[in-house]
């Protein structure tokens, strides 16, 4: 909505009505009913899920220093939570593997 105002292509109106139906649709409740038993997602889940994003979205490495050297590629790293990704990469990636909409 602001992209939208600042560009001039939405008028102050039509962008206040977008923000009463925004404010509607949070009021709205996004689960209707309790969920069936083990289908919410856990917190292993959750960190495979994240864990997956930053392989596709991180630079080629070896798996250990002496295959770096040999092959001329990145040491693996010590510390897991500082891992380096690429927003372009990721991108690419999901894209390649039909996992991304045109909407993003």
């Amino acid at each position: 909505i602001l992209q939208e105002m600042r560009s001039g292509k939405l008028s102050p109106s039509l962008a206040a009505d977008r923000l009463e139906s925004l404010r509607v649709r949070l009021n709205e409740r996004a689960i209707g009913r309790r969920p069936i038993p083990n289908t919410l997602p856990s917190h292993k889940n959750v960190y495979l899920g994240v864990l997956a994003l930053i392989v596709l979205g991180s630079a080629p490495s070896a798996v250990t220093v002496s295959d770096a050297v040999v092959m001329n590629m990145a040491e693996p790293v010590d510390n897991t939570d500082h891992i380096m990704i690429s927003k372009k990469r990721l991108v690419a990636s999901l894209h390649a593997l039909n996992l991304q909409t045109d909407d993003f």
